[in-house]
């Protein structure tokens, strides 16, 4: 499994404000102080977020095919960087979430291109391999 998000993260803006903000729609948001899972859990979600989310079941490993994924759904924002980059400015967190599944430890390759684009929309990685048997 190969899950690849980019997701703004805020105390102030709400993810309808953030979407107004990025001219775009969202796959997945939440906002502050709402409630999340599990249920019979009394847990509420500590600020507002807004993603694009990008899902793959797959049994090989992912971490060959990770830069691919991400550049594809870095392609979505193209065009939208100094968007993301003025969000980041005004408090928001910009952040590339990638977690995966993989039977063998991973070696991560990042083009220059690829951490250009995330340089330019002000981003932060958040990596988490699942290491399987």
């Amino acid at each position: 499994m190969l899950r690849v998000n980019l997701a703004v993260f805020s105390d102030d803006l709400d993810p309808d404000q953030i979407q107004r903000q990025l001219d775009m729609t969202g796959d997945e948001s939440w906002w502050k102080g709402e409630r999340f899972p599990p249920p019979g859990e009394h847990r509420k979600r500590r600020r507002h977020c807004w993603k694009l989310c990008s899902e793959e079941p797959n049994d090989a490993d992912a971490g060959l095919e990770l830069p691919a994924f991400i550049a594809g759904l870095l392609a979505r924002v193209k065009g939208r960087e100094n968007r993301f980059l003025d969000l980041t400015r005004s408090g928001c967190d910009v952040c590339l979430e990638v977690w995966f599944t993989s039977s063998t430890i991973p070696a991560l390759h990042f083009p220059a291109e690829l951490l250009s684009t995330l340089v330019a929309l002000g981003a932060n990685v958040d990596i988490d391999v699942v290491m399987t048997t």
